[in-house]
């Protein structure tokens, strides 16, 4: 407890950078209270509250595109490319992962061209993420509370004269993303830098009032601004839903209508965004999910009978099924996809309900499965290698960020016989697959070498083939999908994230807020005579009892209301 209780004590020097409640982001969500129970009862009307949000969304940001800071952007955009400089997109965690799929998404679109052209263009957008390419699977710890790690990974990517910045964080509070974006400004100066742009989910005047770092960052005349706030969060806190959708869709949507305006001077990209946001709107709002509802509740009921599930789907579509069920684990604390370098003990107590799985015309190879490991991530990247962190700024995670760790996080047909040597003795996988087949989107689930017995079809044609598009509409009815699941395992309540795993700064403080809002819940007024610093002490406590697929919320809870007996 010694040791604990100093950390909790020197947590609190620094609580008050990190204290953020009255973030948008952070706020209940009026139309999805009680979504965990309509998770449980009533599946359909879940999906259709939920695919609601995202229609909001859009709406709101077919508006954004009559605002300076996005026409700013996609001229910066613009600018960059027409000069053949490259544009660096990061982020941490969610952000991070969508400035890897828009980059994923660039390259894809000019794989096919193979001309010197084409392969100049291929390589003038960079997505990257805190921690380089291993944190696509899973975070690495305590990297988003260094400013410092963010230039030193630019510097590592080749960051020069001319290139443009777009750091991302949702809550605008990230310190890895802030300092991007600071280092960036400071290259500014030398007036052979872009300014760079920071993009951000929560209201101006509420961050500048509250958070000293990212006021410093929206005063600096040298970091053009891009306010992206669509509300709170379905459930709170849960950035990856639609706060990340709508970064990720209003960035992707500027970096490919700038193309089209250099390669055609009368096009107009405000007017070609606007439509385009409309008739997916439109299509989004008419669309017909119910069809997802059968798929929710045999996964749900699968996981519960202790069995797993595979999420097949083609590299086309590998980045943006990779982000769903990754980022599962961090939102709702289930453990992560395994590596095959962990012990095998560690991987039989500790694997993932679900993993993602290449389609591949071929058997298995498992003699080979490093191989095959490599061209696995090059396909899903779109044909770019991996990144991991080297180097000797990086020796303190020397292991953790490197290129082997990265491969051997295996998504080839490999992964099928590698599993069954640690997961559950006489559990099974069954196979969810996501294919694009014609204008349709085909979610089957079947058991493995057999016929699906669940099929989901959903008519895309309207979205004439736009990559974008598809991945953003992808995103939308995976995140559904997995709400509803972890909603009937019941990994929240109501819509209140009940797993958070306190694996930074900002996730202990949001820990501690939930505490104390099921504190504030009960009838005996003494509970709320409970402090900030009460909890925070108690959460600590936890950290070491609580395995990292357990409540820590609900276990803090619990501890302080048996002290209060």
């Amino acid at each position: 407890m010694e040791n604990t209780d100093k950390q909790a004590e020197e947590f609190l020097k620094i609580a008050h950078q990190f204290k953020l409640g009255m973030l948008v982001t952070e706020a209940f969500h009026p139309k999805t209270i009680g979504l965990s129970h309509l998770a449980q009862t009533d599946i359909p009307k879940a999906v259709s509250m939920l695919q609601a949000l995202d229609v909001d969304l859009l709406q709101f940001l077919s508006h954004k595109f009559d605002a300076a800071d996005t026409r700013n952007l996609i001229a910066s955009f613009e600018q960059t490319l027409s000069k053949g400089h490259t544009i660096f997109l990061c982020g941490c965690g969610a952000t991070g992962r969508l400035s890897s799929a828009i980059e994923t998404l660039w390259r894809q679109q000019w794989n096919a061209s193979r001309t010197p052209a084409s392969d100049k263009l291929k390589s003038q957008v960079v997505g990257f993420m805190a921690g380089g390419d291993v944190a696509l699977i899973k975070a690495v710890e305590d990297f988003e509370d260094h400013t410092e790690f963010a230039a030193q990974q630019l510097e590592d990517l080749g960051y020069g004269e001319g290139d443009l910045l777009v750091a991302s964080t949702e809550s605008g509070v990230t310190p890895w993303v802030i300092g991007a974006a600071n280092y960036a400004a400071e290259k500014v100066r030398s007036g052979k830098y872009p300014k760079p742009f920071f993009v951000y989910c929560n209201p101006d005047e509420i961050l500048i009032e509250n958070v000293e770092r990212t006021k410093e960052v929206i005063l600096n005349e040298n970091i053009m601004k891009l306010n992206v706030c669509v509300g709170p969060m379905a459930v709170t806190g849960s950035t990856r839903m639609q706060a990340s959708t709508a970064v990720m869709y209003l960035l992707g949507l500027c970096l490919f209508l700038s193309y089209k305006s250099i390669e055609n001077q009368e096009f107009d990209p405000i007017q070609a965004a606007k439509a385009e946001i409309t008739s997916f709107r439109d299509f989004l709002a008419k669309a017909d999910l119910s069809g997802l509802a059968p798929f929710t509740e045999a996964e749900s009921k699968l996981y519960a009978e202790g069995n797993y599930i595979f999420y097949e789907t083609s590299p086309d579509y590998a980045i943006t099924v990779l982000t769903d069920t990754t980022e599962r684990s961090p939102t709702f604390s289930l453990y992560p996809f395994e590596n095959a370098m962990d012990p095998l003990q560690a991987k039989q107590l500790r694997h993932s309900l679900c993993h993602l799985l290449l389609a591949e015309e071929r058997k298995v190879d498992f003699d080979n499965y490093r191989e095959h490991s490599k061209d696995g991530w090059r396909k899903m990247l779109a044909g770019r290698e991996v990144r991991p962190l080297e180097g000797k700024a990086w020796e303190k995670y020397k292991g953790i960020v490197s290129k082997e760790r990265i491969y051997e996080h295996v998504f080839t047909k490999e992964i099928m016989e590698l599993r069954k040597a640690y997961c559950r003795e006489h559990s099974v996988h069954k196979i969810l697959k996501i294919d694009k087949v014609a204008s349709n989107f085909v979610f089957t689930l079947r058991d493995i070498d057999a016929e699906p017995y669940l099929k989901f079809v959903l008519d895309i044609s309207v979205l004439k083939g736009n990559a974008l598009l598809e991945h953003t509409l992808l995103k939308i009815i995976l995140n559904i999908q997995s709400t509803l699941v972890m909603g009937r395992m019941k990994r929240y309540e109501s819509n209140l994230m009940t797993y958070v795993r306190p694996s930074n700064n900002k996730l202990i403080d949001r820990s501690i807020r939930y505490v104390m809002h099921l504190l504030k819940q009960q009838k005996e007024k003494d509970h709320g005579k409970v402090t900030y610093k009460d909890v925070c002490y108690e959460l600590f406590r936890q950290m070491p009892l609580t395995s990292a697929d357990e409540p820590i919320v609900l276990n803090t809870f619990k501890a302080i209301m048996q002290k209060m007996q």
